[in-house]
């Protein structure tokens, strides 16, 4: 904003103020010549007689200040330019209190990390636990487990099922009697399981299903 009291007596701002107060500054007009930077500000003001005033702003400073006034025809600061400049200085202030803020927009919260989840390396299995598992004994008993297709220790762990159903069939020619269906793994992936089965005929089979293993 223009400092621009310093170019006149405090009586004279004080007699401008009345000049305020009663409304006698009229015709305000400003022009704004971008070419030079120059505000150029005009206007009447009613007393005695009518006075017209002519100041030119350059910047932060007072360029020019003319009135038709004897007084300021004289060299003085008049009240009337006093006026008019005081005039202009409320009418800054009013046009940029007019001036809607610009919003601040809040902050829009992060979004919290997503949990990290372990990742359990499945251990190395050996070949007697892959799927399938079929195995023909000497003794011409034939043992087949149906082991799920995904087989991690991952899945292990959450307590899904690894041996889900066991078939057993008598390949020779007799009975077999006492027989002992046992399942195990070295590296403690399942639970031992055992089973005894009393007598097989030839050619039978024994299904066990939806076991727990």
């Amino acid at each position: 904003m223009v400092e621009w009291r310093t170019l006149f007596k405090q009586n004279i701002l004080n007699e401008a103020e009345d000049y305020i107060r009663s409304n006698s500054v009229q015709n305000l007009t400003i022009e704004d010549n971008l070419t030079i930077e120059e505000n150029q500000v005009t206007a009447k003001v009613i007393g005695i007689e009518n006075y017209h005033v002519h100041i030119r702003l350059r910047g932060d400073e007072v360029y020019a200040m003319k009135c038709s006034c004897p007084y300021a025809k004289a060299g003085s600061s008049c009240k009337h330019t006093a006026a008019v400049m005081l005039a202009w200085e409320n009418r800054m202030k009013a046009e940029n209190d007019a001036k809607p803020a610009i919003p601040i927009e809040p902050e829009t919260p992060a979004e919290p990390a997503a949990p990290t989840v372990p990742i359990v390396e499945a251990p190395v299995l050996s070949e007697g636990e892959k799927q399938p598992v079929r195995n023909i004994a000497e003794n011409c008993l034939q043992l087949t487990v149906n082991i799920d297709d995904v087989l991690t220790y991952a899945i292990f762990h959450n307590g899904a099922h690894i041996v889900r159903d066991i078939c057993v069939k008598n390949m020779s020619d007799s009975d077999l009697e006492h027989l002992l269906i046992q399942i195990s793994s070295d590296i403690g992936v399942i639970n031992d399981f055992k089973l005894g089965i009393e007598k097989i005929k030839p050619d039978e089979e024994l299904h066990l299903r939806n076991l727990d293993v």
